[in-house]
C-alpha cells in the first residue's frame, strides 16, 4: 500500500498527472470500461489543502479524482498528450463544447502510442 500512497502523494500529484496526462481506470468509472484512456484537463486545489486531477473520458464524461480516488480506480498514467497540455479549464460547459468541437480528439486518437 505505501507504494501507491506514493504515486498518489496529495503533495505530488500534480507534478506526477499534469495536464495532458493520459491514465487508464483499472475499474469500470462513469460510462467506461476497465482499461479505457482519459486525459487529465484540470489539476486542482480546494482549499489549498486537498489536490486533485480532474479526467476527461472518450465518451464525454468527466469527474475529478482526489489521489484517494486514484487508488480506487486504480488509475495510471499511461502516456502523455502534447496538444492538451496547454489546455486551460474554465468550466464544465465549456469543457463540453470544447469536446464536442473536437479539442480532446488527439488524445483519444487510436494511433497515438501509449508509453
Amino acid at each position: 500500500m505505501q507504494q501507491l500512497n506514493e504515486r498518489y502523494s496529495d503533495t505530488e500529484i500534480h507534478k506526477k498527472f499534469p495536464v495532458g496526462t493520459l491514465v487508464t481506470v483499472g475499474k469500470p468509472c462513469l460510462g467506461n470500461d476497465e482499461g479505457n484512456v482519459a486525459v487529465v484537463y484540470e489539476n486542482y486545489t480546494i482549499s489549498e489543502q486537498y489536490r486533485g486531477i480532474s479526467l476527461l473520458f472518450a465518451n464525454g464524461s468527466y469527474d475529478g479524482f482526489s489521489s484517494t480516488c486514484m487508488q480506487i480506480f486504480n488509475v495510471e498514467r499511461v502516456g502523455f498528450c502534447e496538444q492538451v497540455s496547454d489546455y486551460l479549464f474554465l468550466n464544465v460547459g465549456k469543457l463540453s463544447e470544447d469536446f464536442r468541437l473536437g479539442r480532446f480528439k488527439s488524445a483519444f486518437a487510436s494511433d497515438l502510442t501509449l508509453a
